[in-house]
């Protein structure tokens, strides 16, 4: 087992790298997680793999939620320096967060290619 970039708890099984999070969560459902389904650490700490300490959400839901959380750090008018944002993307029906710094509406630079392909063909974006 090891510790991912962004802090997950991650290991092998059958040759694929999985979270544990999300190896507990489908192990208790008993049934794979869907695409669209998010574990959500409630206390925040992603070390925490206890099942008490998980909950099953769906992507939307986990962002909102997220957000909440952000508005509470940034306060009622809006973006302070430094705090990033919750955004979604305009090009994948995705949330992302942004940080404060960065002006982009896309998730990825994918997305920001695909963006000016479709600026470039006159296709509207979603």
């Amino acid at each position: 087992m090891w510790i991912n970039a962004r802090g997950y708890v991650m290991f092998r099984m059958d040759g694929r790298d999985k979270l544990i999070h999300r190896h507990v969560m489908e192990a208790y459902l008993g049934r794979p997680l869907t695409v669209d389904e998010v574990v959500h650490h409630k206390d925040g700490n992603r070390l925490n793999n206890q099942l008490d300490n998980l909950e099953i959400m769906y992507q939307g839901d986990h962002a909102r939620r997220h957000l909440k959380r952000m508005d509470v750090l940034r306060g009622r008018k809006g973006q302070s320096k430094g705090i990033p944002t919750i955004a979604f993307c305009i090009v994948c029906p995705r949330f992302f967060i942004k940080p404060s710094c960065r002006r982009s509406r896309t998730c990825s630079r994918y997305c920001q290619v695909r963006l000016g392909w479709q600026r470039r063909a006159r296709v509207p974006h979603r």
